[in-house]
Protein backbone atom coordinates (compact mmCIF):
# COMPACT_ATOMS: atom_id res chain seq x y z
CA UNK A 1 0.00 0.00 0.00
CA UNK A 2 3.00 2.74 0.63
CA UNK A 3 4.63 2.01 -2.54
CA UNK A 4 1.10 2.14 -4.00
CA UNK A 5 0.97 5.57 -2.71
CA UNK A 6 4.27 6.85 -3.43
CA UNK A 7 3.88 5.82 -7.27
CA UNK A 8 1.17 8.10 -7.23
CA UNK A 9 1.05 11.45 -8.91
CA UNK A 10 0.42 14.10 -5.78
CA UNK A 11 -2.51 15.21 -6.88
CA UNK A 12 -4.00 11.73 -7.14
CA UNK A 13 -2.58 10.02 -3.88
CA UNK A 14 -4.03 13.33 -2.18
CA UNK A 15 -8.09 11.88 -3.55
CA UNK A 16 -7.26 8.31 -2.93
CA UNK A 17 -8.22 6.80 0.89
CA UNK A 18 -6.12 3.39 1.16
CA UNK A 19 -7.51 1.07 3.53
CA UNK A 20 -5.77 -2.08 5.33
CA UNK A 21 -8.67 -4.98 5.88
CA UNK A 22 -6.90 -8.07 7.86
CA UNK A 23 -7.86 -10.01 10.25
CA UNK A 24 -6.16 -11.40 13.81
CA UNK A 25 -3.39 -9.17 13.93
CA UNK A 26 -1.53 -7.54 16.47
CA UNK A 27 -1.47 -3.64 18.14
CA UNK A 28 2.15 -3.24 16.30
CA UNK A 29 0.77 -4.76 12.94
CA UNK A 30 -2.52 -2.35 13.44
CA UNK A 31 0.27 0.80 13.83
CA UNK A 32 2.06 -0.38 11.02
CA UNK A 33 -1.13 -0.78 8.82
CA UNK A 34 -1.85 3.23 10.17
CA UNK A 35 0.95 4.47 9.20
CA UNK A 36 1.42 2.66 5.65
CA UNK A 37 -2.17 3.38 4.88
CA UNK A 38 -4.77 5.97 6.00
CA UNK A 39 -6.71 3.67 8.35
CA UNK A 40 -7.47 -0.47 9.45
CA UNK A 41 -10.93 -1.76 8.99
CA UNK A 42 -11.09 -5.63 10.65
CA UNK A 43 -11.78 -8.58 8.96
CA UNK A 44 -15.34 -8.72 9.34
CA UNK A 45 -18.52 -8.70 7.13
CA UNK A 46 -19.73 -4.85 7.62
CA UNK A 47 -23.51 -4.82 7.82
CA UNK A 48 -25.03 -2.86 5.53
CA UNK A 49 -26.07 -0.40 8.45
CA UNK A 50 -22.72 0.03 9.59
CA UNK A 51 -20.55 0.55 6.57
CA UNK A 52 -20.91 4.44 6.80
CA UNK A 53 -20.99 4.74 10.84
CA UNK A 54 -17.28 2.48 10.22
CA UNK A 55 -15.97 4.40 7.24
CA UNK A 56 -16.75 7.64 8.39
CA UNK A 57 -13.93 8.69 10.89
CA UNK A 58 -11.15 7.66 8.68
CA UNK A 59 -12.98 9.48 5.79
CA UNK A 60 -13.16 12.65 7.89
CA UNK A 61 -9.94 12.38 9.18
CA UNK A 62 -8.26 12.15 5.15
CA UNK A 63 -10.70 14.54 4.06
CA UNK A 64 -12.12 16.68 6.39
CA UNK A 65 -15.78 16.61 5.59
CA UNK A 66 -18.51 13.59 5.41
CA UNK A 67 -22.02 13.87 3.86
CA UNK A 68 -24.76 13.31 6.96
CA UNK A 69 -21.94 13.22 9.42
CA UNK A 70 -23.86 14.76 12.36
CA UNK A 71 -24.58 10.93 13.75
CA UNK A 72 -20.51 9.83 13.86
CA UNK A 73 -17.69 9.92 16.50
CA UNK A 74 -15.49 13.21 16.28
CA UNK A 75 -12.86 12.93 13.56
CA UNK A 76 -9.90 12.34 15.68
CA UNK A 77 -11.38 8.90 16.97
CA UNK A 78 -9.47 5.94 15.12
CA UNK A 79 -12.01 2.82 14.20
CA UNK A 80 -11.50 0.46 16.95
CA UNK A 81 -15.33 -1.49 16.12
CA UNK A 82 -14.66 -4.88 17.14
CA UNK A 83 -16.01 -7.55 14.55
CA UNK A 84 -18.90 -7.97 17.16
CA UNK A 85 -20.23 -4.58 17.15
CA UNK A 86 -19.84 -4.91 13.21
CA UNK A 87 -21.76 -8.48 13.19
CA UNK A 88 -25.65 -8.94 13.25
CA UNK A 89 -27.38 -10.91 16.12
CA UNK A 90 -29.35 -13.89 16.27
CA UNK A 91 -32.30 -11.66 16.69
CA UNK A 92 -31.09 -10.11 13.47
CA UNK A 93 -31.29 -12.45 11.60
CA UNK A 94 -34.92 -13.58 12.95
CA UNK A 95 -36.05 -10.54 12.03
CA UNK A 96 -34.86 -11.19 8.38
CA UNK A 97 -36.25 -14.81 7.90
CA UNK A 98 -39.69 -13.46 8.91
CA UNK A 99 -39.30 -10.75 6.56
CA UNK A 100 -38.54 -13.19 4.04
CA UNK A 101 -41.17 -15.37 4.97
CA UNK A 102 -43.76 -12.48 5.02
CA UNK A 103 -42.62 -12.66 0.50
CA UNK A 104 -43.13 -16.19 0.49
CA UNK A 105 -46.99 -15.75 1.88
CA UNK A 106 -47.43 -13.01 -0.70
CA UNK A 107 -46.27 -15.46 -3.38
CA UNK A 108 -43.22 -13.76 -4.12
CA UNK A 109 -41.29 -16.95 -5.56
CA UNK A 110 -44.37 -17.32 -8.04
CA UNK A 111 -44.57 -13.43 -9.41
CA UNK A 112 -41.05 -11.83 -8.87
CA UNK A 113 -38.24 -14.61 -7.79
CA UNK A 114 -35.48 -11.84 -8.38
CA UNK A 115 -37.08 -10.16 -5.30
CA UNK A 116 -36.74 -13.36 -3.78
CA UNK A 117 -32.74 -14.22 -4.53
CA UNK A 118 -32.22 -10.43 -3.87
CA UNK A 119 -33.47 -11.14 -0.06
CA UNK A 120 -31.06 -14.41 -0.38
CA UNK A 121 -28.37 -12.61 -0.75
CA UNK A 122 -28.42 -10.65 1.97
CA UNK A 123 -29.70 -13.14 4.27
CA UNK A 124 -26.28 -14.81 3.52
CA UNK A 125 -24.33 -11.65 3.72
CA UNK A 126 -25.86 -11.21 7.27
CA UNK A 127 -25.43 -14.79 8.33
CA UNK A 128 -21.57 -14.15 7.35
CA UNK A 129 -21.15 -11.90 9.95
CA UNK A 130 -21.78 -15.10 12.22
CA UNK A 131 -19.08 -17.14 13.61
CA UNK A 132 -18.97 -19.99 10.99
CA UNK A 133 -19.31 -23.33 11.92
CA UNK A 134 -19.73 -26.72 9.60
CA UNK A 135 -23.57 -26.20 10.49
CA UNK A 136 -23.18 -22.72 9.20
CA UNK A 137 -21.41 -23.91 6.41
CA UNK A 138 -23.94 -26.05 5.14
CA UNK A 139 -26.74 -23.46 6.00
CA UNK A 140 -24.82 -21.04 3.46
CA UNK A 141 -24.60 -24.27 0.77
CA UNK A 142 -28.83 -24.71 0.91
CA UNK A 143 -28.40 -20.90 0.44
CA UNK A 144 -26.69 -21.39 -2.90
CA UNK A 145 -28.71 -24.37 -4.11
CA UNK A 146 -31.57 -21.85 -4.24
CA UNK A 147 -29.90 -19.13 -5.61
CA UNK A 148 -28.39 -21.44 -8.57
CA UNK A 149 -31.69 -23.04 -9.13
CA UNK A 150 -33.77 -20.06 -10.38
CA UNK A 151 -35.81 -22.38 -13.04
CA UNK A 152 -37.33 -24.57 -9.55
CA UNK A 153 -40.81 -25.09 -9.45
CA UNK A 154 -42.38 -22.39 -7.26
CA UNK A 155 -43.42 -25.55 -4.75
CA UNK A 156 -39.81 -27.25 -5.00
CA UNK A 157 -38.35 -23.31 -3.94
CA UNK A 158 -41.09 -22.74 -1.44
CA UNK A 159 -40.11 -26.28 0.65
CA UNK A 160 -36.49 -25.67 0.22
CA UNK A 161 -37.21 -22.29 1.93
CA UNK A 162 -38.87 -24.11 4.76
CA UNK A 163 -36.16 -26.27 4.83
CA UNK A 164 -33.40 -23.52 5.17
CA UNK A 165 -35.56 -21.45 7.78
CA UNK A 166 -35.88 -24.08 10.26
CA UNK A 167 -32.43 -24.92 9.89
CA UNK A 168 -31.30 -21.36 10.53
CA UNK A 169 -33.54 -20.90 13.74
CA UNK A 170 -32.08 -24.21 14.95
CA UNK A 171 -28.40 -22.92 14.86
CA UNK A 172 -29.31 -19.25 15.79
CA UNK A 173 -31.03 -20.92 18.51
CA UNK A 174 -27.94 -21.87 19.79
CA UNK A 175 -25.46 -19.66 18.59
CA UNK A 176 -22.94 -17.91 21.40
CA UNK A 177 -24.64 -14.96 22.97
CA UNK A 178 -28.32 -16.03 22.21
CA UNK A 179 -29.50 -17.38 25.27
CA UNK A 180 -30.80 -13.71 26.07
CA UNK A 181 -32.72 -13.63 23.16
CA UNK A 182 -33.69 -17.52 23.06
CA UNK A 183 -37.17 -16.87 24.08
CA UNK A 184 -37.84 -14.29 21.39
CA UNK A 185 -36.54 -16.39 18.60
CA UNK A 186 -38.21 -19.63 19.40
CA UNK A 187 -41.18 -17.09 19.21
CA UNK A 188 -40.38 -15.97 15.96
CA UNK A 189 -40.12 -19.46 14.85
CA UNK A 190 -43.17 -20.49 16.29
CA UNK A 191 -44.90 -17.65 14.27
CA UNK A 192 -43.06 -18.84 11.26
CA UNK A 193 -43.76 -22.11 10.85
CA UNK A 194 -47.11 -21.38 12.15
CA UNK A 195 -47.61 -19.06 9.25
CA UNK A 196 -46.65 -21.65 6.94
CA UNK A 197 -48.77 -24.34 7.87
CA UNK A 198 -51.82 -22.18 7.65
CA UNK A 199 -50.59 -21.69 4.05
CA UNK A 200 -50.05 -25.40 3.31
CA UNK A 201 -53.79 -25.89 4.72
CA UNK A 202 -55.15 -23.43 2.58
CA UNK A 203 -54.08 -25.10 -0.50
Amino acid sequence: VDNIRKRLPAELEMRMLALVRSANDSSTDIQIYNKRAHGFLPKAPIRREKVNETIAPIWMKRFGTFSDSAGFESVDETVSAASEELACTPFDIAQKLLDIDSLFKKDAHVTDMRMICDQLHELKGDLLTLNSDASMISILGMINLMLLGRTQSPESVADKWHSLRDRIYSVINKAPGSEAQSSSLRIFGKIARRGSNMNSNKE
